[in-house]
């Protein structure tokens, strides 16, 4: 790795999509919070979603690396029950949106409004329903109006 780069080394101890829990270490930042470098907390947990490049997992100030510590109980319950929660979101896209374009409508996609609005971060999920539609949803939504499997 190159030298503007940091290197920390990991104990993964969840995996709730993608690779293999046994498969990775570490993980590479930025070395400068200006080329959106994240610094972590050494023995803190932390939720973290990581890309590949070059064959190592890569995290920014840009993506999700969160103290688990600061999740809310329902980030937490989407996290961990797959039948509803998060993961049935992947069969979704978030679009940032202006104003005027997050009135339209496309089936695959939940908008989210150029103003972020801090409750929908931590107490809502983009989930795709029954009908193929995909809409944001507070607390944990009736499993019946959603797809069951991941």
């Amino acid at each position: 790795m190159q030298s503007s780069t940091v290197q920390y080394l990991i104990k993964v101890l969840k995996v709730f999509k993608g690779f293999e829990k046994g498969n990775i270490h570490s993980v590479y930042t930025a070395s400068q919070s200006a080329t959106c470098g994240i610094t972590l907390e050494l023995k803190k947990e932390y939720l973290i979603a990581g890309h590949f490049q070059n064959g190592n997992v890569h995290i920014s100030l840009c993506g999700l690396v969160t103290p688990w510590d600061t999740l809310s109980q329902f980030q937490i319950k989407m996290l961990t029950q797959t039948d509803v929660g998060y993961l049935q979101g992947c069969l979704c896209k978030i679009k940032n949106c202006a104003r005027e374009s997050c009135n339209i409508h496309e089936r695959n996609v939940c908008h989210w409004p150029d103003s972020k609005n801090m409750i929908r971060d931590t107490e809502h999920a983009c989930i795709k329903k029954r009908d193929g539609s995909c809409s944001w949803h507070p607390a944990l939504p009736d499993k019946s109006e959603f797809n069951t499997h991941p």
